[in-house]
């Protein structure tokens, strides 16, 4: 029978609190479900001691949308949501080495105050087990919440300030739908093909997102630099390592045959081919990235700008864009007859409309992206869904990497666990 270590039932010095203390140390991936959120701080801490944080969350009258603002702008934070009032379990899982349990919620009075009761599974466990697994189905599950999601939440919880009723649970309903764990009866009504999409889509850049972040955690460990930030986003530097690997290292279908890797392992491998990136000469890095950054800039510098564009001259932008320029070989007469093709098959409005709504659009990004890939409003032909991940990479302010068919295979031929796509 496995063992239990200890009981926190907020009585000094046993604070539900000091057990994130005890467990986030060294830093660890941390999982954390709990129906109700107000309490900023405790995932600020997380970060500061280099956590990477996990949340699941109910939304509903208690979870506070100024709280989820605040921890949704750290990088190592991913937030999803249920809007069941099913979902009340309370479970806080810290790497592989303990989890805890009970019914302390993620409020200050649940974490310092309240009488509650929170047991401690260690990790090695068949218990413990049992837990990783019941927080990877509420994950898997789970929606992603988006900025446009949270002013949504935000939007509803105003309109709908009296808890007793269930305004707000209808308002959340139609923002959302009801967004449950497996095995709890949902309502007849099925969300909407757009939700649906957007859900999932958000799910697969989420997670390529975290995989991102490790690599350019052990780049950024390694060093190095082979052009200054000032002249080369890291992002981009990045990428163009990701092409040596996937040119000189990874060519076909050679990913798929490299063992899935995490921890000190996918650290080892990543450094061996540091190593050889940093002794290989690359003069693409050197001359065309910054003139391609330059360029790109210039010509989508606002939506004025690209309004007022001729749409030759946005596709030469565009071919700036690796998962662009590529599709020439497509083509016989190569980027002369692609040109060619892309203004014949494309109106200049809608070529206009795609560029400004990712570059300049109000929503969360990833709905942007999204909606450039597959909706009609935006979507244009030769144009996909590498190409508009790449652009947005190359061009957006918050360091999101570039995401093509290149990067993801190269990420798994060094052992990371994406999503490869054509």
């Amino acid at each position: 029978m496995d063992s239990v270590c200890k009981v926190y039932s907020n009585k000094k010095p046993d604070f539900v609190l000091s057990a994130f203390g005890v467990h986030s140390v060294p830093p660890k991936q941390v999982r954390l479900a709990a129906p109700f959120f107000t309490y900023a701080p405790i995932i600020d801490e997380l970060v500061e001691k280099g956590c990477d944080v996990q949340l699941v969350v109910r939304l509903c009258e208690i979870t506070s949308p100024d709280a989820l603002k605040k921890i949704m702008k750290h990088p190592r934070v991913q937030v999803r949501f249920f809007t069941s009032r099913s979902f009340h379990s309370k479970l806080y899982i810290f790497g592989s080495a303990a989890a805890l349990v009970g019914s302390a919620n993620l409020t200050e009075s649940g974490l310092k105050s309240n009488q509650e009761i929170c047991v401690e599974v260690p990790g090695g466990t068949d218990a413990f087990d049992s837990l990783l697994s019941v927080f990877q189905s509420y994950w898997d599950e789970a929606h992603v919440l988006t900025e446009r999601g949270l002013a949504a939440f935000r939007k509803a919880r105003s309109q709908n300030p009296n808890p007793s009723t269930q305004n707000l649970e209808e308002a959340l309903f139609a923002a959302f739908g009801d967004v449950v764990p497996s095995g709890i009866q949902v309502r007849n009504e099925k969300a909407s093909k757009d939700k649906l999409f957007i859900h999932e889509y958000s799910k697969t850049y989420q997670h390529f997102l975290s995989k991102y972040k490790d690599l350019r955690s052990i780049y950024k460990e390694d060093s190095r630099r082979k052009v200054a930030e000032e002249e080369v986003p890291l992002r981009i530097e990045i990428d163009q390592f990701l092409s040596f690997v996937r040119e000189k290292h990874a060519p076909g279908v050679s990913y798929f045959q490299e063992e899935l890797l995490t921890g000190e392992a996918l650290r080892l491998r990543v450094r061996y081919y540091l190593d050889l990136w940093h002794k290989t000469d690359w003069p693409y890095l050197y001359v065309e990235i910054p003139q391609g950054l330059a360029s790109i800039r210039q010509a989508f510098e606002s939506p004025e700008t690209i309004r007022s564009a001729l749409v030759e001259d946005i596709f030469d932008a565009l071919t700036v864009c690796h998962s662009v320029r590529s599709r020439q070989r497509f083509f016989k007469g190569g980027l002369t007859t692609f040109k060619k093709e892309f203004v014949k098959k494309n109106e200049d409005a809608h070529v206009k409309a795609l560029v400004t709504h990712l570059l300049f659009g109000q929503e969360d990004f990833v709905e942007r992206m999204a909606d450039c890939i597959y909706d009609p409003k935006y979507k244009i032909r030769e144009f996909g869904k590498s190409a508009v991940q790449e652009l947005f990479g190359w061009l957006n302010s918050e360091e999101i990497p570039i995401c093509n068919s290149r990067t993801v295979k190269a990420m798994r031929f060094l052992g990371m666990d994406v999503e490869v796509f054509e």
